[in-house]
């Protein structure tokens, strides 16, 4: 077998393989004498079929299958025994449009186009400034957190009358044209109706109401979509988007939310028992885990400046013809010449990136560890974990949960990149100037508005 690579450009190269009987021919016997031996077919006796037979009905296949596996054995090989840095996969020359004739041909001749990886160096140094905010933490953003927490603790108390913020709580039945309760009609026990969520002309109904009273209400007014509907009289979504007309309830609890006191019972749920033990430690530890948050976002937002300063500053070329005819391959019947133009700018910028990330990783020796990806993949499940409000999760139980996460192989190499790039960017921060920007919250959040 003959391959041979011709440069078209820099960025553009045709891979030519020639494959000849003497490359196939021994395996492709091998494995119809196979076949025959465990062929099974009336009129024969076991493994006494006539090789013509076996040869008319598995010949092409078996000989297409090892055809196809010696030429991408062959590619994956010459590429790597080259060093030859190619983008995403080869793809079939656009001008091949041989046909080929299993019954008589003999010698095979393919050609493949590939798309070359330009040459990226990147000389890490105070040529490149980049900006970092650090978000100035205000006495609005310290009160803001603390409402938070005086709301996220509070509780239900009980009350007289009905409340504008209150919730009401009773039992609701469906009523007819005649405003008497339908029989059999829709009905639901113990049903919560929030007043905060109505409109005033709703609110106004329950305006002073006590427990006891009835009030009629319209319930698209009080429930706003069919998902509230189906929930309150457990029935399906479909029914519920029909559901309309006056219901009543008759009024057996009314209470209101009253926020959490600032006091150490608080300072307690929020910190751990005596961690804090004065209002003013209070603001300051919450200070502290603002700050803590804060160093992550000026950090992310750091990570994007990065990428687009060297993104924008670096000069490279792309085989852009190459490209997008493979991104169109890769997605074949999903996407068409349009889409593809309308995404390749945002694909483009991530190309380079990632071939950014490639020489800096390359130039500077940057590796992992085994140890850092299992690290990487426990602090993933911890993430996921205090998403449901789950932080002290033990040990073995982080073991068991990373294991099987790093046997998927798409888990394993997200998590790996992850952790080269967060490698990168602290390199980038040591070498680059940064351009420190004292910003205010609201500021800091008008970067992405603006990106958008």
């Amino acid at each position: 077998m003959n391959i041979a690579r011709e440069n078209i450009d820099a960025l553009n190269a045709v891979l030519k393989l020639n494959i000849a009987p003497e490359d196939y021919d021994a395996k492709v016997n091998e494995i119809l004498k196979d076949y025959r031996k465990k062929a099974n077919m009336p009129g024969f006796r076991p493994g006494k079929v006539p090789a013509s037979i076996i040869d008319r009905m598995y010949k092409k296949p078996v000989m297409a299958e090892e055809i196809n596996k010696i030429m991408s054995e062959s590619i994956g090989k010459y590429l790597t025994d080259e060093k030859v840095n190619i983008l995403g996969n080869p793809l079939p020359h656009e001008s091949e449009q041989n046909t080929i004739d299993w019954d008589n041909q003999k010698e095979f001749e393919f050609s493949f186009d590939l798309g070359l990886a330009p040459e990226v160096n990147v000389d890490l140094s105070d040529q490149y400034k980049v900006p970092f905010y650090d978000i100035n933490i205000d006495d609005k953003i310290i009160d803001d957190t603390i409402k938070n927490y005086t709301g996220r603790f509070g509780k239900l108390e009980p009350t007289d009358v009905a409340e504008k913020d209150g919730t009401v709580k009773g039992a609701i039945s469906q009523l007819d044209e005649k405003g008497e309760v339908v029989e059999k009609g829709l009905s639901a026990e113990n049903a919560s109706i929030y007043l905060n969520t109505l409109d005033e002309e709703s609110q106004k109904l329950f305006e002073a109401k006590k427990a006891g009273d009835t009030v009629v209400f319209d319930i698209k007014k009080v429930y706003k979509n069919e998902s509230e509907i189906a929930r309150i009289f457990n029935i399906n979504k479909k029914v519920a988007e029909a559901v309309s007309g006056n219901f009543q309830v008759k009024i057996e609890e009314l209470s209101k939310y009253v926020e959490a006191e600032i006091n150490q019972e608080l300072f307690d749920k929020v910190f751990g028992k005596d961690t804090v033990k004065t209002e003013e430690e209070f603001r300051n530890k919450i200070k502290e885990q603002i700050q803590s948050n804060f160093e992550y976002e000026s950090e992310f937002r750091f990570h994007v400046d990065a990428e687009e300063t060297f993104v924008d500053k670096i000069e490279m070329e792309l085989p852009d013809a190459f490209l997008k005819r493979l991104m169109l391959y890769n997605n074949e019947g999903k996407v068409n010449q349009d889409d593809i133009e309308k995404e390749y700018p945002r694909f483009e910028k991530n190309l380079r990136w990632q071939l950014i990330k490639k020489s800096i990783a390359q130039a500077n020796n940057i590796e992992i560890t085994e140890d850092e990806i299992k690290e990487e993949a426990k602090k993933s499940i911890k993430n996921q974990f205090a998403q449901y409000g789950y932080y002290d999760i033990p040990e073995e139980e982080l073991e068991k949960y990373s294991a099987g996460m790093l046997k998927k192989d798409e888990d394993r190499d997200r998590l790996a990149d992850k952790k080269i790039e967060e490698k990168i960017i602290a390199l980038v921060k040591e070498k680059v100037k940064i351009d420190h920007k004292k910003v205010s919250l609201e500021d800091f959040n008008k970067l992405y508005q603006e990106k958008k």
